[in-house]
């Protein structure tokens, strides 16, 4: 239900504003109108992602550098100012944009000994275009619940490669913790 201006979440401007309940019901919206099986991606599959093999602080390495990212301190015209249009900056080894700041992503943490029934709690990763620079890594994490909401949090929906909506989804999936 966010209502904002200057064009965010239009165009390649990201979506801004989100709970992870919002994150849980687009990626719903997006499954359900399509073939595709769409879900917010568990820490260890954000983790995955976010790194493409990576075994330093951020995708291109352990040195913040200039300009490679948008958050408050990083070198950007956008630095602490705004969230850029995605794809600003240098990609990661598996082709996805802004993995660091822009916005945060939500994530979802499974809860201990629940896994099986897969529940789960809010978590953003990857830092924002607000975070201090030396906060934008891809270990960041801040856990929250799944009914905040903050002008720097976002999206990033993963997608069951070689499954149809028709497909039981695979354990386990993230589901709002009532």
């Amino acid at each position: 239900r966010w209502r904002g201006g200057d064009g965010l979440g239009r165009g390649r401007r990201p979506v801004p504003g989100l709970n992870l309940s919002d994150a849980q019901n687009y990626a719903g919206w997006l499954s359900a109108h399509t073939d595709r099986v769409y879900a917010v991606p568990d820490e260890l599959a954000w983790e995955y992602a976010a790194r493409a093999g990576a075994r330093t602080a951020r995708p291109w390495g352990d040195d913040l550098g200039v300009d490679l990212a948008d958050c408050d301190g990083c070198g950007s015209r956008f630095d602490g100012n705004e969230a850029a249009p995605v794809g600003q900056f240098q990609k990661n080894g598996f082709g996805l944009y802004d993995v660091i700041g822009n916005v945060w992503e939500w994530a979802c943490r499974v809860a201990p000994g629940k896994a099986f029934a897969g529940v789960c709690r809010g978590v953003l990763r990857g830092g924002s275009y607000m975070t201090a620079a030396k906060g934008d890594r891809l270990a960041a994490s801040s856990p929250f619940s799944q009914t905040y909401r903050a002008p720097n949090a976002g999206l990033r929906v993963m997608r069951y490669l070689g499954l149809t909506r028709e497909d039981p989804p695979p354990a386990p999936v993230c589901h709002p913790v009532r």
